[in-house]
């Protein structure tokens, strides 16, 4: 057994179990197991315990053996002071804090059947690895679940704007900036999109806005791909000869171009088509903060159409390399990427800070809107039998299985808590 199970089963269990003793034979009644702590610190704090006829609230440590105390070194550290019961799977020897005082101590005992069950689960080789119990869960119970899922995914990718927000001095333009291109890189090349984002700052951006040629030079060469060949055609080398004077100008230092991924990317989303696309959504979108207060999803096709790339694009993907000729406009899965992990995100964070509640319902209806999301991930819950409906719905099943399911963390998950809790067939 591991420490993590048994603070689980002091979590779940230790409230029902009678004839509690401490290791010197004091009674111990339970009324509240208190918070568990997954960060630094006691295990459990604001517990509420009963030990002969005192009542105690405070921090519970829990340990698989009772030494293991001392090989934590908790003695000397200030925040395990005041523990008022130490819990342990084996008693070997008595524990005291820095200042002398005796720990009391429980020694508590986990049936194996309970262990066993949870040791199974960590063994399962299914990508989900509680596939086979399911159709045992309530369904009330799942679906309660998978909505906080859905609401911690749609928080986690929030958390990434207020990085931005903190880093910029809670300029939203620029955090926006950084955000949606980050967006736009999709999993591939997020990263260098994000990059040439802090490369390039917003206000360089705004000067140039309405001079196409000058924004595709300072983004392209800024983005470092006017600087892999030499010699190209006219295109490629007027726009090269356009960026060398304004990183001149303004004392710019470019990307290396070999950040971009270009290898097991389909053409339509190779990096320099993405950017094209980002040049002309920086043209139409003059300020990003009112577009994604006032987005709506009906909007997303006159949006595609704004970024149809025309005249060279027609018939390159890459610099210098000619294509057969086709219009280029971002597809609907990007349409639907990007208002999953930009603008919901984005509109759910902005009613969060300024306490706007309507703003956070208005991004989680617009991700019920759209059609759930065809990955390997969503496929494998497919197959167990669980068909969400909508991108939410698929965004709560990706969660679940990124941040417990592949991680093992079944304790932490309410549907593993269920599974373990369940009597065995």
């Amino acid at each position: 057994m591991n420490e993590h199970f048994l603070q689980f089963f002091w979590k779940h269990y230790s409230k029902t179990r009678k004839h509690l003793r401490l290791i010197d034979g004091t009674r111990i009644e339970v009324y509240d197991p208190g918070e568990w702590n997954f960060e630094s610190g006691p295990d459990f704090s604001a517990a509420t315990i009963r030990i002969g006829d005192t009542r105690w609230v405070g921090n519970v440590e829990i340990h698989l053996k009772a030494s293991d105390w001392y090989k934590h070194h908790h003695q000397h550290d200030p925040a395990y002071q005041n523990i008022i019961l130490h819990v342990v799977g084996q008693y070997d020897k008595p524990v005291y804090s820095d200042t002398g005082r005796q720990i009391p101590t429980l020694e508590l005992k986990v049936p194996r059947k309970l262990w066993q069950t949870y040791e199974s689960l960590l063994q399962e080789r299914h990508t989900i690895k509680c596939s086979e119990h399911l159709e045992r869960i309530d369904s009330f119970k799942f679906n309660f679940w998978m909505g906080r899922m859905a609401i911690e995914r749609l928080e986690a990718k929030s958390n990434l704007l207020e990085h931005f927000l903190i880093e910029t001095r809670n300029d939203w333009e620029a955090s926006l900036y950084r955000l949606f291109a980050r967006s736009f890189g999709q999993k591939s090349n997020s990263m260098p999109f994000e990059m040439l984002a802090r490369n390039l700052p917003l206000s360089i951006i705004a000067k140039h806005r309405n001079r196409r040629f000058q924004l595709e030079a300072l983004i392209f060469g800024q983005a470092g791909l006017l600087q892999s060949e030499w010699f190209g055609d006219d295109y490629f080398q007027k726009l090269r000869a356009e960026y060398l004077y304004h990183k001149h100008k303004y004392q710019l230092k470019s990307l290396p171009g070999y950040l971009w991924k270009f290898s097991g990317t389909r053409p339509s989303s190779f990096p320099n088509i993405r950017l094209a696309q980002w040049i002309r959504f920086l043209e139409s979108q003059p300020h990003l903060l009112p577009f994604t207060l006032e987005f709506e999803p009906t909007q997303m096709n006159q949006l595609r159409k704004e970024l149809q790339l025309d005249e060279y694009w027609e018939n390159h993907y890459r610099f210098n390399k000619i294509s057969l000729q086709k219009g280029k406009a971002p597809g609907t899965d990007w349409a639907h990427h990007f208002i999953i992990n930009a603008i919901a995100p984005a509109l759910y964070h902005y009613g969060k800070t300024f306490q706007q509640a309507e703003k956070q319902e208005k991004a989680i209806a617009m991700l019920e809107k759209l059609k759930p999301e065809n990955n390997q991930i969503t496929r494998a819950w497919n197959k167990k039998g669980q068909h969400p409906k909508n991108a939410l719905n698929t965004q709560a099943y990706i969660h679940l299985y990124q941040q417990y399911c592949s991680k093992s963390h079944c304790l932490q998950c309410q549907i593993g808590n269920e599974i373990i809790r369940l009597p065995s067939r």
